[in-house]
């Protein structure tokens, strides 16, 4: 059998610089829930990694019933997800989802993270073969790679691909605060009540992107649907539209108080409008736009109060249209929430707008 390292067709040229995410996911199947990792290029939406917990493999222990996880706990194990599976027969799988955005640098991080996780597995003798992804490798002397361009290979997480991927940490100007040290989660170790593929889907999508919590429509019951719908082929994902929210405020250090807390209500109100009329253009048209405004606060205006405040005016003159219009049809007319919180920043900061 062809492993990943052997394989010419489990080689994938990213950029670098494009968008990278985390997904929490639930197949619309069953009730199985896990995580994704992924970024968006100029080709396509490319999963790179999924992980989820699931009972042991077959022939390393008697498999439990469902009876037995619903009434005590059974050993479980961490494992790579089908959809990560890119064969000749495309698998395709419809989840419900929520996902975050991350960097390259981050998932390599976690990446490194999980290394450690694949050797105790296999050390333990629970998981039958390595956990996989998709891992920086240096490429052959023909391949011609542009600005930002790396190539990635599918290969199984040993010890082996540490230097490899530090190698590609050290490229980085500046660390980000990932807890390498953290140790994961007892919980991946066994399936209950208290601790199922729900459960520990939550915690690795936390610890990918950083969150103390992954806020709205994200339950830690394992049967709940989460509130957002994606399409996966053979390891593209293909949604109706793709949303990301950005980096959490706490994420930005050293923010004026007073842009932190706009940030806070900026990132509330994105989390806010993804939860209904998800197919509605006006949902995707009002959350890329406070999206852009949210990024441009925590990015470009961290530390000036008054010029941002000044952006806010502007950035709310110009698109009072479109903040205004309602998602549903109403008898009455009245101010959309957006709206509404956007009034109330400018009211609150009224006195430090320049003149």
């Amino acid at each position: 059998m062809t492993t990943p390292q052997t394989k010419k067709a489990h080689q994938i040229k990213i950029n670098s610089n494009s968008p990278f995410f985390v997904s929490i996911c639930k197949d619309k199947t069953s009730l199985h829930s896990y995580i994704h990792l992924a970024t968006v290029q100029t080709d396509g939406i490319k999963v790179l990694a999924a992980y989820g917990k699931n009972k042991l493999p077959r022939g390393v222990k008697p498999q439990s019933s469902d009876c037995e996880i619903i009434f005590s706990q059974t050993p479980a194990v961490i494992l790579d997800e089908p959809i990560m599976h890119r064969d000749e027969n495309p698998r395709r799988t419809q989840v419900s989802y929520k996902a975050f955005e991350n960097s390259y640098q981050a998932y390599l991080l976690y990446i490194k993270k999980l290394i450690h996780l694949s050797e105790e597995q296999k050390k333990k003798g629970i998981n039958p073969r390595y956990l996989s992804a998709y891992v920086p490798i240096v490429p052959d002397d023909k391949v011609v790679l542009g600005k930002d361009e790396v190539i990635l290979e599918r290969r199984f997480l040993t010890y082996a691909m540490l230097k490899d991927i530090q190698q590609a940490l050290d490229s980085f100007d500046k660390p980000i605060p990932m807890d390498l040290q953290k140790q994961f989660n007892p919980g991946y170790c066994q399936l209950s009540q208290r601790d199922t593929c729900r459960t520990t889907a939550i915690d690795m999508a936390q610890d990918v992107a950083m969150l103390d919590n992954l806020g709205k429509g994200v339950s830690g019951l394992f049967f709940r649907r989460l509130p957002l719908s994606m399409t996966i082929v053979n390891g593209i994902i293909q949604p109706e539209h793709l949303f990301v929210l950005p980096p959490p405020p706490n994420a930005f250090k050293d923010m004026e108080p007073k842009n932190l807390l706009i940030a806070k209500r900026l990132y509330r109100r994105l989390d806010e409008i993804i939860q209904i009329q998800k197919k509605n253009p006006l949902t995707q048209q009002k959350f890329e736009a406070i999206k852009k405004l949210y990024k441009e606060t925590t990015e470009n205006y961290a530390c000036d109060h008054s010029q941002l405040m000044k952006h806010i005016e502007k950035w709310h003159s110009d698109n009072q249209e479109l903040l205004g219009s309602h998602r549903k049809a109403h008898w009455f007319r009245f101010q959309t929430a957006s709206t509404k919180m956007f009034n109330e920043i400018l009211a609150e900061n009224k006195s430090t707008r320049p003149n």
